[in-house]
């Protein structure tokens, strides 16, 4: 629960980093990747103020009754100790965020459209899905968790392994360091 000091300090931050957000795309740190695909700077704008505003709405799915309570208050995942919110037993409402999934798989849809190597490009999300299934674990009171590294490392790999053919294998003045 927010009391009003709070919730007006959390406003004004936010605030802040719209307008700083909106200055890094006015400057061309953030929309450098999507000029590549031929997005401009207020097609970023707008899909980045689109996650913002639906990140606070969900689609629910699926309901889930439960008969069970997890007593534990904190649980341990990953070498890390998180609490879990105690309170009546009730049910768990499987959903699906606008601003988190919707929003971003219709972007990924809309440059898998325009790809010139779709193919690679489903394979890729292919095995970054694969993987992150594999490693991702429900945990009673937190719900499915998966370290946040995982999916960007996977894809980093996936494309310094699909790149490599195609550069030479010879060191030249402009040949990258990283992939």
């Amino acid at each position: 629960m927010f009391y009003l000091p709070t919730i007006v300090l959390f406003m004004l931050a936010f605030f802040v980093l719209l307008v700083l957000l909106f200055a890094l795309i006015m400057v061309g740190t953030i929309s450098y990747a999507f000029d590549t695909v031929g997005l401009d700077a207020g097609a970023v704008f707008g899909l980045l103020l689109a996650c913002l505003a639906g990140s606070s709405i969900n689609i629910p799915l699926h309901r889930i009754r439960h008969e069970q309570v997890v007593t534990d208050p904190v649980v341990p995942v990953f070498g890390f100790r998180w609490p879990v919110p105690m309170g009546p037993p009730r049910d768990t409402v499987v959903t699906v965020n606008v601003g988190g999934a919707v929003i971003p798989c219709l972007v990924a849809l809309y440059l898998l459209a325009k790809t010139a190597y779709p193919l690679q490009a489903v394979l890729g999300i292919a095995i970054v899905a694969a993987i992150s299934q594999r490693l991702a674990r429900p945990v009673p009171g937190l719900g499915i968790v998966l370290p946040a590294f995982i999916p960007p490392s996977c894809r980093r790999s996936w494309r310094c392994c699909w790149r490599r053919h195609k550069r030479p294998w010879w060191p030249t003045s402009r040949a990258r360091s990283a992939c």
